[in-house]
């Protein structure tokens, strides 16, 4: 499951107003995601980025993690590999069918307020 750290983009500030409809909404999340390393180059795709990725994870032991900003939403991702197997990582917040004989892994960003 995703963990996040929020970050405040285009907060409104209104001379101090404690109102509670101007409060600042959080616009973005940075969260790290996984998937399964074996020693192949493995690459984070989905909704998020266009589903084309030139940066590879990083390894750490059997994971390979990478660091993401995302907004408020719900995106499909998965793990490309640099042999061309797609996999979707076991730890992801829920899975839909890929439309291609396997699945897609799904994130959910809340929307926050602060």
């Amino acid at each position: 499951m995703a963990r996040f750290r929020l970050s405040i983009l285009g907060a409104l500030m209104f001379g101090g107003c404690a109102h509670p409809s101007l409060r600042p909404v959080v616009t973005a999340a940075y969260t790290e995601l996984s998937c399964p390393f074996d020693g192949t180059k493995v690459f984070l795709v989905g909704d998020f980025n266009g589903w084309q990725s030139e940066q590879p994870m990083q390894p750490e032991g059997r994971r390979a993690t990478q660091r993401i900003e995302v907004g408020p939403g719900e995106y499909a991702y998965g793990c490309r590999y640099a042999d061309g197997v797609y996999l979707a990582p076991p730890d992801a917040d829920a899975y839909s069918d890929d439309g291609f004989g396997g699945k897609n892994a799904w994130l959910r960003v809340p929307e926050q307020k602060l």
